[in-house]
Formats: C-alpha cells, structure tokens, sequence
C-alpha cells in the first residue's frame, strides 16, 4: 500500500457521507461490488455505521477505493494502491464471503452436439456457487476485451467491459420470475489433458464430466451470470434453470464463435472484426499479440478504432491487419508462419532501437511522429522491402538509417493524412497512408 490506511479510510468515510442519501449511486457502487464477488448490504452496513471501516480487509478497502471512485470519483485507486494490489484484491475478495466452495471435477447430463459441444442445463444455485467459488474466469481474448485504467508510471487497471444496466435489468426480472429462459455458454479448456470426459448413454443422452484441472470460461452469457450473483443476494431461493451449452474450443475458435454469436450487447466494431478476422494476416496479428517474444504483445495493439497510449497501446488491430494485407498478403500457412516469425524479430528490434520514443518517454517524441499509431504502416512497408531484398534477414543499423531519414515532422502531405479527421476509421484514408510510404521508402 502506497499511502496509510486511515487516510483511505478517511476519504471513504467522507465521500459516503455526503452522498449516503443518493439511493441511485449508492446502488451503482454495490453493483461493482456484487460483479467483484462483494455481497451487497456490505457497504451499507458501513454507510449506516453498523460496521465500521477500520474492521474490512485490506482487499475489501482496496475494492471499496475502486468502485467508490468510479461512481463518485474523489479518491483514485492508483494514489493509495499499486496495480498489483488492485488486481490481486479483485481476484480474491469474492473468497472473504464464500461459506462452501466446491471444485472440479463436476458432472452434467448433457447432450452431445458434436465432438466439441454439448447440450445441458444449469440452476441458478449452481452457477452462482461456480462464481463464489472462482471457478469460471473471464477470458478477454474471446470476450469483449478489457478497459484500461491508470497510466504506464502509476500502473495500469484492467477491468471487464459490462453493462451495469443490462446487468440490473436482467437480475430484476430474475427476481421478479419475469426472465425467460437463456443460455449460458460456457469454454471448457485444458492445454496439456483432456478438459472433460464424455460417457455416453442410451440414444443421444449421457453424462459429462469437467475434469479436475479444466479451466472454464464463459464465453457468453457473462451478463447473465453477473445478474445471477445480484439475484441470487436479493434473492438466495431463486429458483431458474439456464440453457447450458458447453464447448472445448482452443482460444482461436473460441474467439471466432464469440464474435459470431454476439447479438445484444453489441460489440465495438473494432474487436467484432478482431474476433471474427479469418484472413491469414489476421492470424499474423494475433501471433504478434501473444507470442511470448513479442514487444507487441499483452495490450500493446489495441482493439478499438483509437490505440489508448496513455496505458502503452502503440497502434490496433485493424492497422496492422490492413498494413500486413496490403504489403506481406500471406495466403498459406507456411506464409503466415514465415511472415509471424519475420515480424515478431523486425519489430522487436524497431522497438528496441527506439525504446524511449516507443515505451520509456513516449511524450517527449510525440510531436516527431516516429511513434505515431499510424507509422506501423510505414513501419510494415520498411519491413515488407526489407524482407524482399535481404532473405528475410533484418539489419538493425540499416533498419535505424532508413527511419532517422524520413523526416517525419516536415512533411506536410503525411501529417495531412494522419491528422485527418477520420484517419483511424477510414480505409481510404489508411491506404493513402500506405501508398505514400510506398512512395517515399524507394529503397531499402
């Protein structure tokens, strides 16, 4: 912890009372308590001085900083807390309120669909124990993606992108016996055995089994499970059965499925076409996203239309994804291994040739463009030409020569283009981008 306790304590003590009597926020801040695992009446029981503050959890104060803070502001969490701590308390404080968990393996009779999917159903009881117990994760490669706080010298917060409203709206009509049958579905995953058994009955009817050391992750429904856990705290007889679909998908296809099922809470655009991106440049962004010896991997590329730099974002998905098309057009498997592998190496060492202007000190070279988002169009057509003339080899001095060359903050017609009014949403805009450095980079 940054700063003493009693001041966080402090603070909270007076943001809650001067707003103690806004029932509409109140109920706001307990529902980011509830997604967290948090039951609600805990916070009242601190606002009505039933329980006083200094008696909570470090990771319960830490999550009241956070939640307090993004409905009323007053107190950030990054001035008390580290990062860390943050996560570590969001992950871990559902388990203060848990009286019985249980744990894998768990047994459903099911259908099966076909060799991934299977059919079942699941009470809200249920569900709602999975949750207490944290054994469904949120997976932000097939889901919507996460939202970002903080900045990269105080650390950064990553959260679920949810709906609270939709959340609210569901677990009311829950409540009131007024939700009609939904589904839950879920991705059932183990990377070195088998995730689940399948022991089959008579006709299509059998028995599956979540084996001991499978991970679940919900890959939609996370809204319906979120307002589950606030019914089942308003509620604890609630008596509803979910649809429950359960895949084994490995997280490339549980991606693509996301993105083809999202209906109701729509999808930023940007990570819709993300998710559902099939084309072999697409599979080349992505290897840049999670191979481990990647500098662009974790959240540097981002998934919406604008990268957020202020959390380390470099440039996003859709620029990379139309620079590689248009340059690399990998059309095999053995051209999008050939090119990921190429690709990871080149920007690694653009990035470490110019680490200050790209991670340690970004502001200071904003205004000479080189770390500009949408330079990775000149940066892919430096690597596309080097790439041709050298056999795939990368030559770093040279790399550094042609770049420190292009005099980037004189010329007029590229800073046109990339302060164009809709230069990060407009395709045409974007290969304009792209031709000109084709123009300017003659030779490599």
């Amino acid at each position: 912890m940054k700063t003493d306790r009693r001041e966080v304590e402090k603070i909270i003590t007076e943001i809650l009372d001067e707003h103690k009597t806004n029932r509409k926020k109140i109920l706001s801040v307990n529902d980011r308590l509830n997604s967290l695992g948090v039951p609600y009446g805990t916070l009242n029981e601190i606002i009505l001085k039933k329980k006083s503050i200094e008696e909570v959890s470090l990771p319960l104060l830490c999550v009241f900083t956070d939640c307090i803070n993004s409905v009323f502001g007053g107190i950030d969490p990054l001035e008390h807390f580290t990062a860390t701590e943050i996560r570590e308390a969001k992950e871990s404080v559902a388990s203060e309120f848990v009286s019985e968990t249980i744990s894998l393996p768990l047994a459903f009779n099911a259908i099966q669909i076909d060799e991934k999917a299977y059919s079942s159903k699941i009470s809200a009881k249920l569900l709602n124990k999975m949750f207490e117990s944290q054994m469904i994760i949120y997976d932000p490669r097939s889901q919507r993606g996460l939202k970002y706080k903080g900045n990269r010298n105080d650390g950064i917060i990553e959260t679920p992108i949810v709906n609270q409203s939709s959340v609210r709206t569901i677990a009311n009509k829950l409540v009131a016996n007024d939700y009609l049958t939904d589904t839950i579905r879920f991705n059932v995953y183990n990377f070195e055995s088998e995730p689940v058994t399948w022991i089959p009955k008579e006709d299509e009817f059998g028995q599956l089994i979540i084996n001991k050391d499978a991970t679940i992750s919900i890959l939609d429904g996370f809204h319906r499970l979120q307002a589950t856990v606030k019914a089942m705290n308003e509620k604890n007889d609630l008596e509803f059965n979910f649809e429950l679909s359960i895949r084994t998908y490995d997280q490339q296809t549980a991606s693509k499925f996301f993105g083809q099922i999202n209906t109701i809470n729509i999808l930023n655009k940007d990570r819709k076409k993300e998710l559902s991106a099939t084309g072999r440049s697409a599979s080349v962004v992505k290897e840049l996203q999670t191979n481990q010896d990647s500098e662009l991997k974790g959240i540097r590329i981002a998934s919406a239309t604008k990268p957020n730099t202020a959390v380390g974002q470099l440039t996003t998905f859709s620029i990379l994804n139309l620079a590689i098309e248009r340059t690399f057009n990998p059309q095999t498997y053995l051209d999008y291994q050939n090119v990921s592998h190429y690709l990871v190496k080149y920007f690694g060492i653009l990035i470490s040739l110019y680490v200050d202007a790209f991670l340690e000190n970004r502001e200071k070279y904003d205004k000479s463009y080189i770390n500009h988002p949408l330079m990775f169009f000149g940066y892919t057509v430096i690597a596309y030409k080097m790439y041709q003339k050298d056999n795939q080899s990368i030559n770093p001095q040279e790399l550094n020569k042609i770049i420190d060359n292009l005099d980037l903050s004189n010329d007029k017609t590229l800073i046109d283009l990339f302060e164009a009014k809709r230069a990060y949403s407009s395709t045409r805009i974007q290969v304009d981008i792209l031709k000109h450095f084709e123009n300017i980079i003659k030779e490599v």
